[in-house]
């Protein structure tokens, strides 16, 4: 089994998603108990990428491991974040021998659908993203909880960017000069203190699946931002790492 097939085994199993079509990996697991039974409406309801419904049903169950990544599964799919398929995407960068990391341009990629994302987007997606991460504190979740965190110290790095396209394409139209003021401008204490709690759950993941494909690129990810050296993330580093996407 390669380590992309077993890390897509690992994330479906994780987050409960379909494997194929209509059809859901827990289908068949539900019992007569009302727990269960309440367990697959939820599942059912992630599956229909009924975000609302999903967080409704979970919220109201006892809140054991596998409720939380379920309910934090449906806030992501509800921020707009195709988890699965940003997977997906940085397995296969990786498994082409490519240098660095391709988290942030494949992110955003996702996130508008091939083109421009403004930066007000990613800020207004992250009260799901933060509620995701919220939810699974604490729990048996550690590589889920690292790649919800890194979404969000995606979404972070946009929203400091500012303006009408925050994708790579669009930062690489941007000067140094501009890039610089922007990150001058917008990277507040908060902002700061927010990447760093994020990076620590990054680097928690990292640890917990050594030698993944997903684990590999993350771990570039907090070298490329600067995370890695001190386990802070400065105004001049997080302008280099800008300016080097």
């Amino acid at each position: 089994m390669t380590r992309r097939l077993a890390l897509g085994l690992v994330l479906l199993v994780t987050l409960g998603l379909s494997a194929c079509g209509d059809t859901n990996v827990f289908e068949g697991v539900a019992s007569e108990s009302g727990y269960q039974a309440d367990l697959e409406k939820g599942i059912a309801a992630l599956d229909d990428q009924d975000w609302d419904e999903a967080i409704r049903i979970f919220e109201a169950m006892e809140a054991t491991d596998d409720v939380r990544k379920y309910l934090a599964s449906a806030y992501m799919g509800r921020a707009g974040f195709d988890v699965l398929a940003l997977v997906d995407d940085i397995a296969a960068f990786q498994e082409a021998n490519a240098d660095g990391s391709t988290l942030y341009d494949s992110l955003t990629g996702l996130f508008g659908g091939g083109g421009g994302v403004p930066s007000q987007a990613l800020e207004d997606a992250r009260s799901d993203v933060d509620a995701s991460l919220e939810v699974l504190q604490g729990g048996d979740s550690t590589f889920q909880a690292g790649v919800y965190a890194a979404v969000d110290m995606v979404t972070i790095v946009g929203s400091i960017v500012g303006g009408d396209d925050v994708t790579v394409e669009g930062i690489r139209g941007m000067t140094d000069e501009e890039l610089a003021a922007a990150v001058a401008a917008n990277y507040t204490t908060g902002k700061a203190d927010d990447l760093v709690r994020d990076a620590v759950l990054v680097a928690e993941a990292v640890v917990d699946l050594s030698g993944n494909d997903v684990a590999d690129d993350l771990n570039q990810f907090l070298d490329d931002i600067g995370y890695s050296d001190d386990q802070q993330i400065s105004a001049e580093e997080l302008t280099a790492y800008l300016a080097g996407l």
